[in-house]
């Protein structure tokens, strides 16, 4: 079993330290989790910064699977997540799709790169974690 950061050691600052090489590593790791996903036709639907572990030896590593669907396109019906990583046309139409997870990716990097996200507004909802930052 692999050993993990607790989340309580992940902050906002430590993205900042981590510079952009450290955030490309992330990333492109975040991407091979998903890529590995897509590729076994599974939709993750909740990819958030809460969602990634990082293990000791840097590596990042998905959690919280319960929304994870399996299909290319799924009903929307019913689906939930964290507003701020939500692609905006998912609530234009009835199914998702891979894309979204790509949307939430650019968000995640967003975020890591600058701490913080790339739009807001009244209406938009922020995750704990962003609230923590």
């Amino acid at each position: 079993m692999s050993t993990f950061l607790g989340s309580e050691n992940i902050k906002c600052s430590s993205f900042k330290k981590l510079g952009e090489k450290g955030i490309q590593f992330i990333a492109a790791g975040i991407i091979l989790c998903l890529e590995h996903l897509h590729n076994q036709n599974f939709i993750y639907c909740d990819l958030k910064l809460e969602n990634v572990l990082i293990d000791v030896d840097g590596y990042p590593r998905l959690t919280d699977f319960e929304m994870c669907r399996k299909g290319g396109e799924i009903s929307s019906d019913g689906y939930r997540g964290t507003i701020i990583y939500i692609a905006p046309d998912l609530f234009s139409q009835d199914y998702v799709n891979k894309a979204m997870d790509i949307w939430a990716l650019g968000i995640c990097i967003y975020f890591m790169a600058t701490g913080e996200i790339p739009y807001d507004g009244e209406d938009v909802y922020k995750s704990d974690f962003i609230d923590k930052c």
